[in-house]
């Protein structure tokens, strides 16, 4: 039986950035995926904040790998009420480059990498655990389980009601004219972003940008969708199909993929006794807009920070939870919030101002809801007179987000304490509805 130290079940983005990290503390990693490598993970674009890729010691690549819209305009259902913001640094970074990229590095550090292996059995085995692959048991000190929501360690899926299914597709460009009438009609430039928010529900967008034709090639559309159909929408794919067959001008796939992701609070415990889960396994995803990327970059890298010092995976539980929970947390509690947003509400929010582009800014960045820039504090207070009714919806809801921040902040120092912990958390939620 093979002995390693860490194993890591799943090498997409926070499998391989886990790999990657721990065999840069020095600690021998062996991966696996189910897929061949070169399909690990996901096989779309993804929005990522420049910042991140920076934060993590990843290269900022230039187009196509990463995309850089020049504005983004958040429109209420399908208009015309909108907010644009410009300057905000997020790129639509290709995530198969950056999986091989984090591969690659991981390798390069000492880890051994191995792909189209299936993870059949996890077992605990006195201080270790037993994992049963394709043809070949391995004895592993601890495991980093980054299967996602079919990891072999996940005791259950989320409710269906908090799973978003998303889809994202570059696409051909057919018709340049009928491309740049349709800008026209909208009123944005050649690369900008469009996102068209409640159009099949809260908590669903069917985003458009559009590349005309240059030097550098014959133009592209890439398109993003999602929904939750647990709430009885139609799913991400469904919404991007009709989108293709409403505007002529938009051409054949050229690369894309789908997946559901879960909208959902943070795993209480993510990691005891040798056995860690990370990513969507974990619930650590951003779920205001449900980008789990940035989220599992910081995870990776805080676990191997706590390993690489001796720590246990207790150790890391209390560290991000405290440092990273409550802000995924709090973003969970604003998912359930925006879920019940329809269009003509967003219509209402942005007229009386308690919708502004840099509120809109902090998102797409992953901040914490909480952390409000000063200078939009003026334009709320207005907003609030202008729409009371809606100021007093919105106000438990901040309520929620303090206090779940707040727990997080106080994540007990001791296991036997979380259940009550817990109960606190959820109660938040419950009261939500």
């Amino acid at each position: 039986m093979k002995q390693v130290d860490t194993m890591v079940i799943g090498l997409g983005t926070t499998g391989a950035a886990a790999a990657r990290a721990l065999a840069r503390q020095g600690i021998g990693v062996l991966g696996v995926d189910a897929a061949p490598l070169d399909r690990a993970g996901a096989r779309w674009r993804n929005g990522v904040p420049e910042a991140t890729l920076r934060t993590h010691d990843l290269p900022v690549p230039d187009a196509p790998l990463a995309i850089r819209s020049t504005a983004f305009h958040l429109v209420a259902g399908w208009g015309p009420q909108r907010l644009t913001v410009r300057d905000h640094a997020l790129l639509d970074v290709d995530m198969p480059w950056l999986v091989a990229r984090l591969q690659d590095d991981a390798r390069e550090a000492g880890a051994e990498l191995r792909g189209g292996v299936r993870v059949r059995g996890l077992a605990r085995d006195g201080d270790a655990h037993v994992v049963e692959l394709d043809g070949e048991t391995i004895r592993a000190r601890r495991v980093v389980d980054c299967g996602g929501l079919v990891a072999p360690s996940l005791a259950q899926r989320p409710d269906r009601s908090w799973l978003c299914v998303a889809a994202q597709q570059d696409r051909e460009l057919a018709d340049p004219e009928g491309a740049r009438r349709w800008l026209e009609a909208q009123g944005v430039a050649d690369g900008e972003t469009v996102s068209f928010a409640g159009v099949a529900g809260g908590f669903s967008i069917v985003n458009l940008a559009v590349h005309l034709p240059d030097d550098h090639g014959p133009g592209e559309v890439h398109v993003l969708t999602g929904s939750i159909p647990g709430l009885g929408n139609p799913a991400g794919p469904v919404l991007l199909e009709r989108l293709v067959a409403e505007h002529p001008w938009i051409g054949e796939r050229r690369s894309g993929g789908s997946r559901a992701i879960p909208l959902i609070p943070p795993e209480p415990v993510p990691g005891r006794d040798g056995l860690v889960r990370l990513g969507d396994a974990a619930g650590q995803v951003y779920a205001a807009h449900g980008s789990g990327i940035a989220a599992g970059l910081d995870a990776a890298d805080d676990l191997a920070r706590v390993w690489g010092g001796g720590g246990d995976a207790w150790d890391f539980t209390v560290s991000w939870q405290r440092e990273h929970g409550g802000r995924l947390a709090s973003s969970a509690v604003f998912a359930r919030y925006s879920a019940g947003l329809s269009a003509e509400d967003l219509r209402v929010l942005m007229r009386a101002g308690l919708m502004q582009p840099a509120l809109v800014r902090d998102g797409l960045h992953q901040a914490s809801p909480n952390e409000v820039d000063p200078r939009v504090l003026p334009g709320l207070l207005l907003g609030a007179l202008r729409a009371p009714a809606y100021a007093l919806r919105m106000a438990p809801v901040v309520a929620a987000m303090r206090k779940v921040e707040s727990l997080h902040a106080r994540f007990p120092d001791e296991p036997s304490a979380v259940p009550a912990w817990s109960s606190a958390r959820d109660a938040v939620f419950q009261r939500l509805g």
